[in-house]
């Protein structure tokens, strides 16, 4: 199984005109294991094909067993990265909402720290204002993909 994984990703990196360095460099391998693994040296793990996949927008599935087509559409591709600023506007939210926590309980206990509370409370509101613009840009995001997802469908 493991030379047909390694035919997949050598046709990958003659279409792309990449060397073996260069390839590894992009998917973020090592080059000394990718080297392994093309020559047959090493047994193809599920992390390093799982880097192959995402970096170039190959199915994982693909590489792996040769079934389905070679690359992800572009919705594929956009859904996980709309999917990751989620998480990241989560993380933020998760932040202010951490950062709202403290503040609210130096307010109640300290009165001398007022003026840094207004400050902090400042940065605070501008924090919520980018999370609920990427919100919406997100929310854009994800009305194109499924329009565009419906005429690809459709054709």
């Amino acid at each position: 199984m493991d030379e047909y994984v390694s035919a997949r990703v050598i046709e990958l990196m003659e279409e792309g005109h990449y060397t073996q360095a260069s390839f590894a460099r992009k998917c973020g391998l090592n080059y000394q294991n990718f080297n392994k693994y093309v020559n047959g040296k090493k047994e193809w793990s599920d992390k390093a094909t799982n880097k192959i996949s995402d970096a170039l927008n190959v199915s994982s599935r693909w590489l792996r067993d040769g079934i389905g087509e070679k690359f992800l559409g572009a919705y594929h591709k956009d859904k996980k990265e709309g999917n990751a600023q989620l998480a990241a506007l989560r993380d933020i939210s998760r932040d202010v909402d951490d950062y709202t926590h403290v503040v609210n309980t130096i307010n109640g206990e300290h009165n001398s720290g007022t003026q840094t509370i207004q400050t902090g409370d400042s940065e605070v509101e501008k924090l919520r204002q980018k999370v609920a613009a990427l919100e919406a840009a997100l929310a854009e995001r994800e009305k194109t993909i499924d329009l565009l997802r419906d005429i690809i469908q459709n054709k």
